[in-house]
């Protein structure tokens, strides 16, 4: 009896480890297949643009899959619509006001694009397109908010070199350097831009105008080779103490040097010579708070001296020459402080809220003092300019999600707008509505108003002697101007826009 149980165990213990065995084996058969699938069996599909709270957010990473880009300005322009085609980002035609990580600043749009120029592509995570940017982003008109990636809480380090040299009728070469290092809350980006080499432009001039009871002919052709280097370096930190909690703190700066030769011949014949230089130091800081209050500073200090001596002769009516020798020298100081506090709040039922107030002020210091060939002062030439402006601005809007299709955002600023020359209270409102009808077909209505101002330098009584005919005088008597713009787009299978 004990030998048969024991008999029996056995091949008990036989059969569970040959069932163990083929368990195992099919397991391992399993295990096989399910890495011999093919990849396409398991990829899924994301959108690579989506409609929400008025806006178009298009996934970076996914589009640039499809229309790679080398940096973060020129992945701009594979965004169905935009383009660079004048030099500068446009939307279906349209000037595009850029924005950053939603940050306000007092840096200018072409110091903006330099900064995406230098940035790696890979860094960016979204595009948020807006037709008429809300209130919150201290912008008016067409804008593009770029997202960049959020590496906080993870370990790593990144970079790209880039170099190059452009051949036209001169070489002018360049040198990009990115690095971006992360150590869990604490994150630093380093950028540094050198452009070095010359450049070359011809322009002509016909001209049939009125003289007393007469009209004189004139034309001319000016050639102008020019040599500059420019510096462009960035440096910014972040710390990110929670979830929404978070403070950002960049410097940027900027030294460029051109001197510039033209010569000028036909009615007229003269030569110009003209050096400058420009200074530029930025901070801004950024501290966002997790109960949805951001608090920004922006400061900045920019300096451009020149120097200018035009060397020539225009033949009059009569057949004579007349001789004009002048030296002018320049500068334009501007410091601009700017403060933002904004609010925001995420309600029921897909509800937003947000409110704020901005304060800027600005000095301007500028002169031009022109002498001719004796040393006499020219009055024409000569003037100063020491103006201080002022701009205070309120703001409320709301968002609505209200289905799946369907989202909207509204907003109202007061701003008055104070110097010297003006004292002005203006409201502006906006309204972006989205539609996503399918997915082939997308509908955004957009109102928006703005104003103009007229710059520093075209205010002031300064002439700018390209020529011995030609010149460039300021209007101090120059205003701004409101206008107000609405648009409808239609865009198709997320590729055409019209």
């Amino acid at each position: 009896m004990n030998r048969f149980l024991l008999t029996s165990l056995l091949v008990a213990a036989a059969i569970t480890a040959n069932a163990q065995d083929n368990a195992t084996k099919d397991s391992l058969t399993m295990e096989t297949m399910m890495h011999n699938i093919p990849e396409v069996m398991v990829k899924g599909s994301r959108p690579i643009v989506k409609a929400e709270r008025g806006m178009l957010s298009y996934n970076m990473p996914l589009l640039l899959k499809q229309l790679p880009a080398d940096n973060a300005y020129e992945a701009l322009t594979r965004i169905p619509g935009v383009s660079d085609a004048t030099g500068s980002i446009s939307f279906s035609g349209n000037e595009v006001t850029l924005i950053i990580n939603g940050q306000a600043t007092t840096l200018t749009q072409e110091q903006l694009a330099e900064r995406l120029k230098a940035m790696p592509a890979a860094q960016l995570a979204k595009a948020e397109v807006m037709l008429s940017a809300p209130a919150r982003y201290h912008v008016r008109g067409i804008a593009i908010n770029i997202v960049t990636k959020d590496y906080a809480g993870t370990n790593q380090l990144s970079g790209q070199i880039i170099g190059g040299l452009v051949q036209t009728k001169y070489a002018k070469g360049f040198g990009d350097l990115y690095l971006s290092m992360q150590r869990g809350k604490f994150g630093l980006d380093a950028q540094y831009k050198l452009v070095n080499g010359n450049s070359y432009g011809e322009s002509s001039r016909i001209a049939n105008h009125p003289l007393g009871n007469n009209r004189v002919y004139y034309n001319d052709e000016t050639g102008q080779k020019s040599f500059g280097i420019t510096h462009n370096y960035r440096l910014s930190m972040n710390y990110t103490f929670s979830k929404n909690h978070r403070l950002d703190v960049a410097y940027t700066g900027q030294w460029d040097k051109t001197n510039s030769n033209s010569r000028t011949t036909g009615s007229s014949i003269s030569g110009m010579h003209r050096d400058s230089h420009e200074y530029l130091h930025n901070v801004d800081v950024n501290y966002a708070l997790p109960f949805g209050l951001t608090l920004s500073g922006s400061y900045t200090y920019y300096r451009t001296p020149q120097q200018q001596a035009l060397d020539g002769t225009i033949t009059t009516e009569n057949k004579n020459e007349t001789e004009r020798n002048l030296t002018s020298g320049s500068e334009q100081t501007i410091n601009k402080w700017m403060f933002t506090a904004d609010q925001t709040h995420s309600l029921a039922n897909g509800w937003g809220l947000s409110y704020g107030v901005k304060g800027q002020f600005t000095s301007n210091k500028s002169y031009q003092t022109t002498i001719d060939k004796n040393g006499t002062i020219l009055p024409d030439g000569t003037s100063s300019v020491d103006n201080n402006e002022r701009i205070w601005n309120i703001y409320a809007g709301f968002s609505k999600q209200i289905n799946k299709a369907v989202s909207v955002e509204a907003s109202v600023a007061a701003e008055q707008y104070h110097s010297p020359i003006w004292d002005k209270w203006r409201v502006y409102p906006t309204l972006n509505a989205l539609w996503n009808v399918n997915d082939n077909h997308l509908l955004n209505l957009s109102f928006s108003s703005n104003s103009e101002f007229p710059s520093y330098w075209s205010t002031m009584s300064n002439v700018f002697y390209s020529s011995t005919y030609t010149e460039i005088h300021g209007n101090p008597d120059l205003k701004p101007f409101s206008y107000y713009n609405v648009n409808l787009m239609w865009q198709i299978k997320r590729r055409y826009t019209l």
